[in-house]
């Protein structure tokens, strides 16, 4: 079951990284629209994971996902690397799965 909850929070991951990309690059109203309808894909998918993960998990993991996958995706657009960016952005990542590892270690004391 975990595997499904996994499955719906990187493809509800992956929509969070269209729906920002929608709204940086909008100009017409079929556009906003499309942005609208992903950012409800996003959402869908992440509620629907957490029928299979406990959410703080979900929760962490859509975040960091979302994160990697939005500067992944910039980075391939812009082809412009910025190691300073990069490491902030690793930093924030491993914050966020540490915090996933805190509140696993909380639960199994509890």
């Amino acid at each position: 079951m975990k595997n499904k909850g996994l499955f719906f929070v990187i493809i509800g991951a992956l929509f969070e990284c269209a729906w920002v990309y929608g709204l940086k690059f909008a100009h017409t109203n079929l556009h906003y629209i499309l942005t609208i309808f992903v950012v409800f894909a996003s959402t869908f998918f992440f509620i629907q994971s957490f029928k299979h993960l406990p959410t703080s998990l979900a929760y962490i993991l859509y975040v960091g996902l979302g994160t990697l996958f939005v500067v992944v995706a910039e980075i391939i657009a812009t082809k412009n690397f910025d190691i300073i960016r990069t490491l902030c952005i690793i930093t924030l990542l491993i914050g966020i799965f540490g915090l996933n590892k805190e509140n696993s270690k909380e639960n199994k004391n509890a």
